[in-house]
């Protein structure tokens, strides 16, 4: 029985990669990048949030503003209460301005 090989899988061989240590590094250092923003179209605002997520950021916002608690929030918009304790942090007035 022939032994299965993978050949779609795509890895990084060493002989890909320049011996040189620092050029090495460079190399995977920029194609680390690129598979990040592959996967993450969006952008970050400048605020340590993405622009995808300033309305429900804003949402959030509103939502204790009524009073509601940082775990009833969490669970109304599908995220954890550390990232909504984070969205808080930020004042309202600079999510205002950002444009979604």
């Amino acid at each position: 029985m022939e032994a299965h090989t993978n050949t779609r899988r795509t890895r990084i061989r060493a002989i890909d990669l320049p011996r040189d240590p620092q050029a090495r590094a460079a190399l995977l250092k920029e194609r680390r990048r690129q598979a990040r923003r592959a996967k993450r179209p969006d952008h970050y605002t400048g605020l340590g949030i993405r622009e995808a997520n300033v309305p429900r950021a804003r949402q959030a916002h509103a939502l204790r503003s009524q009073g509601q608690g940082l775990r009833e929030i969490a669970r109304a918009l599908g995220t954890t209460a550390t990232t909504i304790s984070s969205w808080l942090a930020l004042p309202p007035e600079a999510l205002m301005g950002e444009s979604h």
